[in-house]
């Protein structure tokens, strides 16, 4: 006897994963994950994200004496009136602020992703985590100021010298929010007109009862079953 080892090849490994066993006459197929929803609605969610974060930075930096610097010096290239000045201070510190996040979030993917990183960032972790809170919570509070700000700020004095600060601080802070509102109600709406219809049908019709003669079924003389005698009727 020849001692041969055992082979552990397509088969092993498919009984081992649960699947079936590939025929030798099947070809391979390669392997393509699917995307998942959430995957796409991440994406989606970061590319538009950036989009209004870019614009942001642009129309700062048109109102800002030197980009970076002045978003944390508050100095402008010209003077600002007043409405465009309580503009300009919420705009440039929301911007400073979702650079900040993006930074810290950057710094905490590559500690935990990077091994070598992992171990010299690993002290760091909880003094990075608080950053992180304070300055989402900083945006949250600006974010709601900002919208203040634009309510109760007048068109005509922002439109006759920032038209393009004011545009932007609109939809930053009012806009985007009206449009997501309007976009959640549609989907309601969707939802609703597609459920009702399949409450209301109402309960499934009862199948044949007792009383319901079966179709199909040949009288009891064929099948070589007695009739049912009779009881006999008095004075008949």
């Amino acid at each position: 006897q020849v001692w041969a080892p055992k082979r552990r090849g397509r088969r092993a490994q498919c009984s081992r994963r649960g699947g079936r066993a590939p025929s030798a006459m099947e070809p391979e197929t390669p392997y393509r994950p699917i995307a998942q929803p959430h995957a796409i609605h991440d994406a989606l969610v970061s590319v538009v994200s950036a989009i209004i974060i870019a614009w942001q930075a642009v129309t700062v930096s048109r109102h800002s004496k030197s980009f970076p610097a002045s978003l944390w010096t508050g100095e402008t290239n010209k003077q600002l009136n007043h409405a465009c000045a309580r503009i300009f201070f919420v705009m440039r510190w929301t911007v400073l602020l979702t650079f900040c996040i993006l930074i810290v979030k950057a710094v905490i993917y590559v500690a935990k992703n990077v091994e070598s990183c992992t171990r010299i960032c690993a002290p760091w972790f909880c003094f990075l985590g608080v950053v992180d809170l304070f300055c989402t919570l900083g945006k949250l509070f600006f974010f709601w100021w900002g919208m203040f700000v634009v309510l109760t700020t007048s068109g005509e004095q922002v439109m006759a010298q920032c038209p393009d600060l004011w545009t932007c601080a609109w939809w930053s802070f009012l806009g985007f929010v009206l449009v997501s509102f309007a976009l959640m109600c549609c989907a309601m709406c969707c939802a609703v007109s597609y459920v009702v219809p399949k409450l209301a049908g109402g309960p499934p019709e009862a199948g044949p009862g007792e009383t319901t003669p079966l179709v199909g079924v040949p009288p009891p003389q064929l099948l070589g079953v007695p009739p049912p005698r009779q009881s006999p009727v008095a004075g008949v």
